[in-house]
């Protein structure tokens, strides 16, 4: 008897040990993954076409519910099913020819995507791009079928001279208790040609759960700060991503009890600086609560997903592409927009 606990306790011990290092995990917010391109990229010009979209790690689509959000799966879809998704996300994104096209939620094979690598097809889709990426949330000491890897990609059609993160205060989070996931910005400046100013785009994917107003505040003053100063510096900033805050005021169709609405904050109006401006479709959602498959009509629909631009640039264009979520609980958002020296 003494032989069988000695191995349960030796095992017991190791995950103990595996969940503390994964808790305790500091990121490096140096280690940014750079992949390049064999042909010679152009500089920026004054009109930048730039997209957004959380693709949910390729397995949140329209079949997909979770257990964080109301529903009752970690894992909802086949790996078959994700693999069709994550294919047909790749081909969109090649489809929307963005100069600057900023993602989150890319994910390496591991546990939550079934060992597809949603990344590596992406990068197939878009061979002629720049792209940068910096996961957001790593596990460690864990074999391949547990493992998650996962994280903020800015894919780019012209040269970046800059790429680095943006750390927020306070802006980790526990997932199953134990996995860390820090919430940052991911910022990227583009020369200008013909200046000596630049395009600064920061990818940014805020937290949702559990979050108090008080610490939201300083996320989004922390991250203000930092675009403020580009634009004093006369640079032209967009702030693109997942806000996980409602950006504009919303009445799409649902039968959701609204008590069960607690984690859909507004967006603090009196947190944005004085001059820029909230850019979104109030026409189309861009993100649905994941309590279980997407039914028009019947399932929460609101907007968080956007653009904040500093008062010298100018948004000739907006649109939320309408997928009907089936690949993801988001849907992308592209702009045209102006830099007015």
């Amino acid at each position: 008897m003494i032989g069988f606990f000695i191995p349960l306790g030796m095992i017991l011990l190791a995950l103990f040990g595996i969940m503390v290092l994964n808790r305790l995990r500091q990121p490096d917010y140096t280690d940014i993954e750079v992949r390049t391109t064999s042909r010679p990229l152009p500089m920026a010009g004054l009109e930048l076409r730039i997209g957004t979209w959380n693709i949910g790690y390729g397995a949140l689509g329209a079949g997909a519910d979770i257990y964080m959000d109301g529903g009752t799966s970690l894992r909802a879809l086949s790996k078959h099913q994700i693999s069709a998704a994550t294919k047909a996300i790749a081909h969109q994104i090649a489809q929307t020819a963005c100069d600057v096209m900023c993602l989150q939620e890319v994910a390496e094979p591991g546990f939550l995507t079934r060992k597809i690598d949603v990344r590596a097809r992406i990068d197939q889709a878009l061979p002629d791009r720049h792209r940068f990426y910096w996961a957001d949330f790593n596990t460690v000491a864990l074999p391949l079928m547990l493992r998650v890897r996962h994280g903020m990609a800015t894919y780019a059609a012209i040269i970046s001279e800059q790429c680095k993160i943006i750390e927020l205060p306070n802006a980790d989070t526990q997932i199953l208790g134990f996995i860390k996931k820090p919430y940052v910005g991911v910022l990227n400046r583009f020369p200008l040609m013909g200046s000596d100013k630049s395009w600064v785009v920061i990818n940014i994917h805020l937290p949702v759960f559990n979050i108090t107003p008080t610490a939201r505040a300083a996320h989004l003053a922390r991250l203000f700060d930092v675009a403020v100063q580009e634009f004093k510096h006369g640079n032209f900033v967009v702030i693109c991503g997942d806000w996980n805050t409602r950006l504009c005021a919303t009445s799409f169709p649902h039968q959701i009890d609204e008590a069960l609405l607690k984690n859909f904050a507004d967006f603090p109006q009196n947190a944005l600086p004085a001059g820029w401006t909230i850019c979104v479709d109030p026409e189309t959602p861009t993100v649905r609560r994941l309590d279980g498959k997407f039914e028009q009509g019947r399932t929460y629909t609101t907007i968080f997903d956007g653009f904040v631009v500093s008062p010298n640039v100018r948004t000739a264009s907006l649109e939320t592409l309408d997928l009907g979520f089936a690949h993801s609980d988001h849907q992308p958002v592209v702009a045209r927009v102006f830099a007015q020296p």
